[in-house]
């Protein structure tokens, strides 16, 4: 029978001062349950404050408390899930281009941190779903075998990225991704459910400066008029990652499953740059490519070749700039009941969030 959480239970939502946390705790408040936001240090007015503002205003502040919780402290999130009837994680880091110290930087932090908030919830046996912050990233794999025209669904693992390639944050996620599923596998979770959302690129409206420099510092670059670099990607909004948050407490079907969430379309990120400059036509919204099209021919002359100009190329950097990555959102869509609004909406939408925090730059 499954152990499916609906209102008023109490979920913990680790990581919520973050951009798709600060979303999770909203949406759950909006449905009717009472939220124990759990961040590192919730003494700073800060990492605080915008969220009791933003429940302020849907009259939810009652359903809403703090908790600590610190990804790298083993033990820090047993305090945090007593209690508790749910808890989703989605305390990460989220770093795709800096790719320095990545052991201790990006793989550390999202494995070690998700085998500690595992640990908590073993140790809490009110807790009846998990339900896990992963990515495409932990699907997306590139071996040879696989053409451009693949689509990648629930049933793909990345195998192929590795720091040394490149990839070092979809390794990470991969990896703890899998960790979950183990420690489920093995019986180290109880009777708690699992679930698994796996997000493309997520923008969306943001509630604090921070949240700028998450996955939407692609429209800030664009805001400030900075290069931006020219990935293959597919995007989301965040609204809708944090419905499927819920849904995959709400629904029974969704236990022991994986969910791709993202809109389907295979795109680039200087698509976003029309949409910007489409969106505030009196405004100066614009970015070159960091990698122009003389260096992606380049990057295909030159074949395995890691140098092009002064610009180390990953093998990582070489597929994302120069292949189109297909997913399907099916699951999401049946299970979850996910409908995805246009990309225009949402850029349009981040845009008018970030105003506040970046000055748009009027043309001359």
């Amino acid at each position: 029978m499954s152990k499916n959480v609906l209102p008023p239970s109490l979920v913990a939502v680790t990581g919520a001062n973050g951009i798709i946390g600060t979303h999770c705790v909203l949406a759950l408040l909006k449905q009717g349950y009472h939220v124990r936001a759990v961040i590192r240090d919730p003494t700073k007015v800060e990492k605080t404050e915008f969220i009791k503002d933003a429940a302020k205003k849907i009259n939810a502040l009652d359903k809403l408390t703090f908790a600590a919780g610190d990804l790298l402290k083993s033990g820090s999130y047993d305090q945090a899930f007593q209690g508790c009837d749910a808890v989703i994680h989605t305390a990460a880091v989220v770093e795709v281009t800096d790719t320095s110290d990545a052991e201790n930087r990006i793989v550390k932090p999202s494995v070690e941190g998700t085998r500690n908030v595992l640990s908590s919830i073993s140790k809490s046996p009110c807790v009846r779903r998990y339900v896990h912050t992963s990515s495409v990233a932990a699907i997306q794999s590139f071996e040879e075998e696989k053409p451009e025209s693949y689509t990648f669904t629930e049933k793909d693992w990345n195998t192929w990225s590795t720091i040394e390639n490149g990839d070092p944050y979809g390794y990470a996620k991969a990896q703890a991704e899998k960790l979950v599923w183990d420690e489920k596998n093995a019986g180290k979770l109880g009777g708690c459910e699992v679930v698994a959302i796996n997000p493309g690129v997520v923008l969306g409206p943001v509630f604090c400066k921070a949240h700028t420099k998450s996955s939407c510092v692609l429209v800030r670059q664009v805001m400030f008029n900075n290069p931006l670099i020219n990935y293959n990607c597919t995007f989301v909004d965040v609204r809708e990652v944090a419905q499927a948050f819920v849904q995959a407490l709400r629904v029974p079907e969704a236990a022991g499953k994986r969910f791709i969430v993202l809109d389907g379309i295979a795109r680039n990120t200087m698509d976003i740059v029309p949409l910007a400059q489409s969106a505030y036509p009196d405004f100066r919204l614009t970015s070159e490519p960091l990698y122009s099209p003389f260096k992606l021919w380049l990057i295909h002359a030159l074949g395995s070749l890691p140098l092009v100009g002064n610009m180390v190329i990953s093998e990582y950097n070489k597929i994302m700039t120069t292949r189109k990555v297909h997913f399907s959102c099916k699951r999401s869509q049946e299970v979850l009941g996910i409908k995805y609004r246009p990309l225009e909406e949402t850029v349009t939408d981040t845009i008018d969030s970030m105003k506040t925090f970046v000055p748009l730059k009027k043309k001359k």
